[in-house]
């Protein structure tokens, strides 16, 4: 039986757009939400949700298009300082010995923080 081929960006951009527009016609929640229950639905992002629903027809002000891209980069922001806080809290406990680990200040590239911490360990850790 042969493999399944994965739909390209442009084809499911396609394929939503064409349910999007029949979930449109269906939609009974308040317009409010409706940016919300879009996201849910197809599993997307708000400023996709956002441009989908343009692209259907749906009007947003300059002003609500900004304040939901804010929202979204502060949900991302956000997000990403919760991994790094906890790859932070694991690295600690692995390398409690590190004394320059305590110390040292967070960078934003979690594959750099690693090498960083692990070039300490080797360098200035009573065990090795």
């Amino acid at each position: 039986m042969a493999k399944k081929k994965k739909l390209t960006k442009a084809e499911r951009k396609e394929a939503r757009l064409r349910k999007g527009k029949q979930w449109l016609f269906t939609y009974t929640g308040s317009p409010k939400k409706m940016n919300k229950h879009y996201r849910e639905r197809f599993h997307v992002d708000a400023v996709t949700a956002a441009k989908d629903l343009q692209e259907l027809g749906v009007n947003y002000t300059q002003e609500q298009l900004d304040q939901i891209k804010r929202a979204e980069e502060q949900r991302l922001r956000q997000r990403r300082m919760e991994r790094e806080a906890k790859e932070r809290e694991r690295l600690a406990e692995l390398y409690e010995d590190c004394k320059v680990l305590r110390l040292w200040t967070i960078k934003y590239d979690l594959l750099h923080l690693r090498t960083i911490v692990l070039g300490c360990f080797l360098l200035n850790c009573d065990n090795r």
